[in-house]
């Protein structure tokens, strides 16, 4: 959700896994780039662009969804598309700590009802890395 201009993290997890992606975009002038990025690596059998009117339908169907880095009020993005998600659905959320918490929204899981923090990673503490968390 939120892939942007050029929807990388779909393109490598569809390399990585020879998975199938479904990657949502609310913006609908970003949506037109990220349909060409997709394009101009050949990748569309695997990757599907799509506006955010159809996420709801194609978060039942997906094992695992991620957060991008640049998508903003994640917390609420999670309350949101929880009841839409099959159980054991997968979520990759970026997330931030320290410094990097002035550019990009800490996600506070404690707080997240309905979910369970699988593990974190994070290079390390004294960065400007973010840092991702899986949750289920």
């Amino acid at each position: 959700i939120g892939h942007g201009h050029i929807p990388l993290s779909a393109i490598a997890y569809a390399s990585r896994f020879r998975a199938r992606v479904n990657a949502v975009e609310m913006d609908p002038d970003t949506l037109e780039w990220g349909m060409q990025g997709v394009k101009a690596f050949r990748m569309e059998k695997q990757i599907k662009v799509m506006g955010i009117e159809s996420m709801n339908d194609v978060l039942a169907g997906s094992d695992a969804v991620v957060l991008t880095h640049r998508l903003t009020q994640k917390s609420k993005w999670l309350e949101e598309i929880y009841p839409h998600m099959n159980p054991g659905t997968r979520v990759l959320c970026r997330t931030a700590f320290g410094l990097r918490a002035l550019v990009h929204e800490h996600v506070q899981t404690k707080r997240l009802k309905g979910y369970t923090t699988i593990g974190t990673i994070q290079s390390s503490k004294s960065s400007m890395e973010s840092t991702v968390c899986l949750l289920a």
